[in-house]
């Protein structure tokens, strides 16, 4: 009876994958199911195909695993992705998906072969070989692929219960070890093949007989268990590194109270974190949407290359994995590399799994693993990152501008987030005056203040008998004019790097620093205006010249401020600032209508005619 027991357990501990076989895994939740992806070691060498399992959790019905350009389903521009499809006993299909309704597509490019299935304890497995080069969707054996997955309740294929996707990198697989140990189970076969010899050469009674093969059987049977536990030996050196991504999985449905570290991002949103071993961290971001929520690792603290004021330009972008729930309730989660203020269509490289998320009481958790080494930032056990985090205001799932709901600017002087995410220490750092911030501030006191200050001081003093309005106008002309070509230096510094992202801004500086060029030229080789003779035409010209090319150069730089400051208070910090620099200029504007219209219906009243000549010499 003990060897039936035995027999019985060493039966139920070979279901299932042989994780000495497929030393790889990577585990995608799909609701509250845990399915696996597994692949055996292979040589990148020489491999032109990949030995895959995939294990559906739970379910007895339809089991399908696929491969994917984007972690989508039907693939950019219902392009597709390649999918098997097991449906029944030992029937597996390829197909590729470019609509989300039944009838699916045959793929006639998908090379699978040595496909078969299982069916153990409410467990549905699925054994292919596919070609690396085949399918609408190559797989590359060198770097990240997309797996999808999904299962439904019956073997007819319907809407899924559920689905999800992981990014598999084949780069940090398993490196595939000597052929010995997957083929030392061997031994246990050739045993039994000799060993039953004995018993036919022992019955010496013939009563006994039948006793003794019954009992004599348990010898050899008991022999193989020997072996059989070692292939379980080889089945725990790999598991350290199989394992691991799927401890999460391991309770149907993770909590935040199962995390070891928290830390606030932006208002109201949280990141979670536990640290596994020192290649893998689960993470959780809760944010309070129903729409996408995000979290990034940056090394200066800016989310995009084209951010400004960076202490560091030789880094850029920052890596960022974003997620939310589908119309459908399937959670979406993706790694971006964010280099761009805008929709991110490049991938950082970050190894994520164990995906999984919710929606309660209007708010949105995303939970994942993801591994230390990759993507373009990665995580040290030994120092601090930059964190940053953003969710959508409007409670949308496609990726769109975040508004308020964002971690500080760093240009803005605020407080940086720093992270540890072994220790679980959390620090700031105060955001220094960056390049942008010093291009505002020397264009706002050369063209928000002294130039046109000097301008308008000459409009209105100088028909008075004295020089006061022209040494007052000239180094007010002359300062601004220096300080402006610093702030053009800076500006074309950022431009030179990527930093920008205004492009009227861009084009409106260009020309207004054009301008001020000819006017100080114009200025410097004016032709002078000589005593008791007529003016000459060269000087008319230039009268007519600097006075309007001045009022239009000012003018536009108006426009260029409300611009800048646009430009630079995406995240409101200086929406204050903007208002105020309206109102005064405003004001200003005002002010020169009045007088101006004054002037024109009563030259008494002692200015300057209506943009007319003028009396003073220069």
């Amino acid at each position: 009876m003990f060897a039936l027991v035995v027999i019985f357990a060493c039966l139920f501990i070979v279901q299932g994958i042989d994780t000495s076989v497929y030393q790889n895994s990577a585990a995608i939740v799909s609701g509250s199911v845990s399915t696996t992806f597994y692949w055996k070691s292979f040589d990148p060498a020489t491999a032109t195909s990949v030995d895959i399992g995939y294990e559906c959790g739970t379910t007895t019905g339809y089991c399908a695993v696929g491969f994917s350009v984007d972690g989508s389903m039907v693939g950019p521009g219902s392009s597709g992705s390649d999918a098997v499809i097991a449906t029944g006993t030992n029937t597996i299909e390829v197909y590729l998906l470019t609509s989300k309704t039944p009838p699916l597509g045959a793929n006639t490019k998908l090379a699978i072969s040595g496909q078969s299935m299982e069916e153990n304890s409410g467990v549905t497995t699925i054994y292919f070989t596919r070609d690396f080069a085949s399918g609408q969707v190559p797989l590359n054996k060198t770097g990240s692929n997309w797996i999808i997955g999904s299962y439904g309740s019956s073997d007819t294929l319907q809407h899924h219960v559920s689905r999800n996707q992981v990014r598999v990198n084949f780069a940090q697989q398993v490196p595939p070890a000597a052929p010995t140990t997957p083929t030392t189970p061997t031994a246990p076969t050739a045993a039994p093949t000799t060993t039953p010899t004995a018993p036919t050469t022992t019955p010496t009674s013939p009563t006994t007989t039948p006793t003794a093969p019954t009992t004599t059987p348990t010898a050899p049977t008991t022999t193989p268990t020997a072996p059989t536990t070692n292939p379980t030996a080889p089945t725990t050196t790999p598991t350290t590194p199989t394992t691991t991504p799927t401890t999460p999985t391991t309770s149907s449905t993770p909590s935040l109270s199962d995390y070891q570290y928290s830390a606030p991002l932006s208002d109201g949103q949280t990141l979670y974190w536990k640290p596994m071993d020192v290649d893998t961290i689960d993470m959780a971001i809760k944010a309070p949407c129903t729409g996408w929520v995000g979290v990034g690792w940056s090394a200066n603290g800016y989310m995009d290359s084209s951010s400004v004021g960076k202490r560091n330009l030789q880094v850029t972008g920052s890596d960022a994995v974003v997620g939310w729930f589908t119309s459908a309730g399937d959670v979406m989660v993706d790694e971006w590399l964010l280099t761009v203020q805008d929709t991110p269509t490049l991938h950082a490289g970050i190894t994520l799994s164990n995906i999984y998320g919710e929606e309660v009481n209007g708010e949105t958790i995303i939970y994942f693993t993801r591994t230390t080494a990759s993507g373009n930032h990665p995580i040290n056990s030994d120092q601090s990152v930059y964190v940053i985090g953003a969710y959508s205001q409007t409670n949308t799932d496609a990726l769109t501008f975040h508004g308020d709901a964002h971690t500080d600017t760093p240009g803005a002087g605020a407080d940086l987030l720093t992270v540890n995410f072994f220790s679980g220490s959390i620090g700031s750092q105060s955001g220094t005056l960056g390049i942008r911030d010093a291009h505002a501030i020397l264009m706002f006191i050369a063209w928000g203040i002294l130039l046109p200050f000097g301008m308008l001081w000459a409009r209105y003093t100088r028909s008075r008998d004295n020089d006061i309005w022209f040494k007052v106008h000239r180094p007010c002309q002359y300062t601004g004019f220096v300080i402006s070509t610093a702030g053009i230096i800076l500006a074309y510094v950022m431009v030179g790097t990527n930093q920008f992202r205004v492009l009227a801004h861009s084009v409106i500086g260009t020309i207004i620093f054009i301008g001020s060029v000819l006017q100080v030229i114009g200025a410097f080789f004016r032709p002078h205006k000589e005593k008791d003779r007529p003016v000459t035409n060269a000087r008319k010209i230039f009268e007519l010249s600097h006075h309007w090319n001045g009022r239009i150069l000012v003018c536009l730089s108006v426009a260029q401020i409300i611009l800048g400051i646009y430009a630079i208070g995406y995240d409101e910090t200086y929406t204050w600032l903007l208002w105020l620099y309206v109102a005064v200029a405003a004001s200003v504007f005002l002010f020169v209508v009045i007088v101006e219209s004054l002037n024109c219906m009563n030259p008494m009243w002692g200015i300057v005619p209506c943009f007319g000549p003028t009396k003073k010499k220069s």
